[in-house]
């Protein structure tokens, strides 16, 4: 079963929800927080990874079509990236649509957004060999890769790839600190504990800096994914 690990924090009630009943949890002294469904967002499938982007809530949703049923052989389908628009209270005002930019049928998500930059780093399926999009290959070939884009007249934009991407390694799962200055990201690149790790990197004048591996004081033999930061810099992340 997953855990859900908070970084940096010496004492934690993790929140849930069951059958559909609001619970409520002490995260701090003397802070309550209700937690409840999403009623307007989840359907059926899978909704995973919600992000803060503007005013609108960001979230990685899987979705059936011809394209990807045809590419999938475990008989799942891949995620692509929607989004609702919150009032101030987090409330849910619009219904759930597919992100400009985004629908290439292949995994897309999870995102996570850099105010001082405009700079939007997605989650990606590496799909560029013509082998792969004709479907030659396997799926188990196609590794995730992080991207960034920025947001041209209402559609989100590839400007570039993540300067550490590594061909048939994955490197995924971003999440940026409010500053903008440090990156973690999920890879399974030679070196690591075990089969994925969370590395960071620190950003300088000439771009992001070498990836750092957060060591076994968080890393296991096991999978580290989904790392989560907020803006008082506590790290979530499934393990």
């Amino acid at each position: 079963m997953n855990r859900i690990i908070l970084l940096l924090v010496s004492m934690l009630l993790i929140p849930f929800v069951v059958k559909g009943q609001v619970r409520k949890t002490v995260l701090q002294e003397g802070a309550i927080h209700y937690v409840e469904p999403l009623v307007e967002v989840n359907t059926p499938f899978s909704e995973i990874c919600p992000a803060i982007v503007g005013n609108d809530m960001y979230f990685s949703l899987s979705r059936t079509s011809k394209a990807s049923k045809k590419k999938v052989t475990n008989g799942g389908s891949f995620y692509g990236e929607f989004k609702v628009t919150i009032d101030d209270q987090g409330k849910v005002i619009s219904s759930p649509i597919l992100i400009p930019g985004f629908g290439n049928n292949y995994h897309e998500g999870p995102v996570c957004y850099c105010p001082s930059t405009g700079e939007l780093y997605t989650t990606m399926s590496r799909y560029y060999s013509p082998d792969i999009v004709s479907g030659i290959l396997p799926v188990e070939t196609i590794k995730l890769n992080i991207v960034v884009k920025k947001e041209e007249e209402g559609k989100w934009v590839t400007q570039k790839d993540f300067q550490y991407n590594l061909e048939g390694y994955n490197v995924a799962h971003p999440a940026i600190n409010i500053n903008g200055d440090t990156l973690f990201f999920v890879s399974d690149m030679p070196g690591g504990y075990g089969g994925n790790d969370i590395y960071y990197c620190v950003r300088t004048e000439s771009g992001w800096g070498k990836p750092n591996n957060m060591g076994h004081v968080v890393n296991t033999e096991g999978d580290e994914m989904f790392p989560c930061l907020t803006d008082q810099g506590q790290l979530f992340f499934f393990i």
